[in-house]
């Protein structure tokens, strides 16, 4: 469950990108992001609320959870797009390896391509020419 300060950020962020929002620890961005995905998903996408709400906290709070979410279903277009809306300010090993774990060229390729190659610009090229390898090692494969 979530307190009304809490609702309060969600009503938020429904009208509006990103906004002053208030000061919150990592177990309430935590508890936001599980209700957002279990409760908001009529007639919106929790998915979008979620990145909404990343960019307003990665300053300051981990947003593993977040990265959980977008790469346990797949979704290429969010894993590129918070990567990009927090100018690549996240756990990058974490992203990695969660994006690696899935052994899905697929995933991984579309990441990379979406907006605008984001994850190019963002992330460093560590990481960035671990998640090129894999890919050229799965298609010599």
């Amino acid at each position: 469950m979530i307190n009304e300060k809490e609702k309060e950020i969600i009503d938020t962020l429904k009208k509006t990108l990103g906004y002053d929002a208030p000061k919150i620890k990592q177990e309430q961005f935590d508890n936001i992001v599980d209700y957002i995905m279990n409760n908001e998903t009529k007639g919106g996408n929790p998915k979008e609320l979620i990145w909404r709400l990343s960019g307003c906290y990665y300053s300051y709070l981990n947003l593993n959870k977040v990265i959980d979410i977008f790469v346990d279903t797949k979704d290429a277009y969010y894993t590129s797009e918070l990567v990009s809306f927090v100018d690549g300010n996240i756990d990058q090993d974490y992203l990695i390896t969660k994006m690696l774990d899935t052994n899905d060229i697929k995933f991984i390729s579309d990441s990379l391509a979406n907006c605008g190659h984001a994850m190019e610009n963002f992330l460093d090229k560590e990481h960035l020419n671990t998640l090129k390898n894999f890919i050229v090692n799965k298609k010599e494969s």
